[in-house]
């Protein structure tokens, strides 16, 4: 594809078009985040296609994918979107937080916790508009452009701040119903054959249960296995089709009316971090009011 010498005035609206339907792999998660329709965003991107003089999708009746020249090209756009949204931000805020702010937030800590710590920003910052995505999958900054994301265990990127939000306590969990069948656990072998498994997203390897004293790491087995959301462990938890491991925090009201019970307490006292992070340098008023209120 040829490197166009300089696009028209009217090709911002184009490549946020293009942005969105690349980031939601489909015109339709364009066209809702854009509040258009997806007809709209399709002819978008077809004058795009046609004023950089190359296809930036491949498109079949099933899929809509990037081709090479599309990958290049967003890999160029997306950053100066995001810088240019920002110059705009930074220019209009005059001291007063104003703008959108993107958040990234897994369904665990994002749903249960995140959601209650927000409540009164709007009071306090009227003119700062949020969208949460809630995901589980880790979020990436620059292509996505996300300005701040929830996630967890230790951050290892040096160009990413990490603020603690949490070290959230986990425990082993089983319904009534299924105790009654096995019996209690006395051993974490007890265990083997009905844990249900948290298989990592990208790692595609089974989330290891932690515990106090020996065996501080053991891999879950049995015949459940839940991918993408981890509240899955709970739900079949819950229906007596296995043991779980999950946070205190996500089943206090599962344990309030019976539904769960802990089992293995004298070997819990494990915690798994959760932290806010951002990219170094790059918060805008807006971002930085949504994090002082997040931590406060």
């Amino acid at each position: 594809m040829p490197e166009p010498a300089a696009l028209p005035q009217t090709s911002l609206p184009l490549l946020l078009a293009f942005c969105r339907t690349y980031e939601g792999g489909s015109f339709t998660r364009a066209a809702r985040d854009l509040h258009l329709r997806p007809a709209a965003v399709s002819r978008a991107v077809a004058k795009l296609e046609e004023q950089v003089g190359g296809a930036l999708f491949r498109r079949t009746t099933r899929s809509l994918r990037p081709t090479p020249a599309g990958d290049r090209f967003y890999a160029q756009v997306a950053p100066a979107l995001t810088a240019l949204a920002r110059a705009e931000t930074s220019v209009a805020e005059d001291d007063v937080p104003r703008g959108r702010v993107r958040i990234s937030a897994p369904t665990t800590w994002g749903l249960h916790r995140l959601l209650p710590r927000l409540r009164g920003f709007e009071e306090a910052h009227p003119h700062v508009e949020v969208d949460l995505h809630v995901q589980n999958q880790v979020a990436d900054f620059v292509r996505e452009g996300f300005d701040l994301a929830v996630r967890l265990g230790p951050i290892e990127d040096p160009g990413l701040v990490a603020r603690k939000l949490e070290d959230a306590p986990i425990a082993v969990y089983a319904s009534p119903e299924l105790l009654e069948r096995r019996g209690p656990p006395e051993t974490v072998a007890d265990l083997a054959g009905a844990a249900i498994a948290f298989v990592l997203p990208r790692a595609g390897r089974h989330l290891p249960w932690l515990f106090a004293g020996p065996d501080e790491e053991w891999v879950p087995t049995g015949k459940w296995r839940v991918f993408d959301d981890p509240l899955g462990v709970i739900g079949l938890a819950s229906a007596g089709l296995g043991f779980c491991q999950t946070y205190r925090f996500l089943v206090e009201h599962e344990v309030a009316e019976g539904k769960l019970v802990e089992v293995l307490p004298a070997r819990a006292g494990r915690t798994r971090r959760f932290a806010l992070v951002y990219p170094q340098g790059t918060l805008t008023l807006a971002a930085r009011a949504v994090v002082e209120h997040i931590l406060r």
